[in-house]
């Protein structure tokens, strides 16, 4: 059975963790479920920590830009690639004005249709980041440290909380 978190948004049960390294940790996991180990997670958070240029506690708190969240996710999958790991890639689709939530979450359900597909998604709800691994005609399925949490559809397409203010979505290229 999946676990069901209190609040979808915590990214572990202690708090305090680097979350949004976490969120791009989870993402991988998704796509890349034999490289991402308890070990290898040691190693991608370094890479992140290392590549992010900001101020660190932004990274701690989760309240990275989009700007270092791109620098992360390069450095990473550089990482990855030297490391042998399968190609993936991702690309930025954030919502663009003056598209409608529920424009924003079809093209999202589109993408995740793909086999190997994940998203890293910023809602207006914190801490930032979290991955969506499933949009479905009733719900999203959100996945991060401390399990899987179902939100109805209709909740994110109208409740200004679960406004989607920023996007990846990480494909497997294999």
């Amino acid at each position: 059975m999946t676990p069901t978190l209190a609040n979808p948004m915590q990214s572990s049960p202690n708090g305090g963790d680097v979350r949004s390294c976490c969120s791009i940790i989870n993402a991988l996991a998704v796509i890349l479920p034999d490289q991402v180990t308890p070990d290898s997670e040691c190693d991608v958070i370094g890479v992140l920590v290392d590549a992010f240029p900001g101020d660190a506690r932004a990274l701690v708190s989760g309240q990275c830009k989009r700007h270092e969240v791109d620098v992360m996710l390069g450095a990473v999958q550089r990482w990855s690639a030297g490391q042998g790991w399968p190609a993936w890639s991702f690309r930025p689709m954030h919502p663009v004005p003056p598209e409608t939530a529920q424009e924003t979450i079809s093209a999202l359900r589109a993408e995740l249709e793909v086999p190997r597909t994940v998203a890293l998604c910023g809602f207006a709800i914190g801490p930032r980041y979290i991955c969506v691994v499933q949009v479905t005609n009733q719900v999203v399925l959100l996945r991060n440290n401390g399990g899987e949490r179902r939100i109805g559809l209709r909740e994110i397409e109208t409740d200004a909380r679960w406004s989607l203010e920023h996007c990846w979505v990480f494909r497997r290229c294999d």
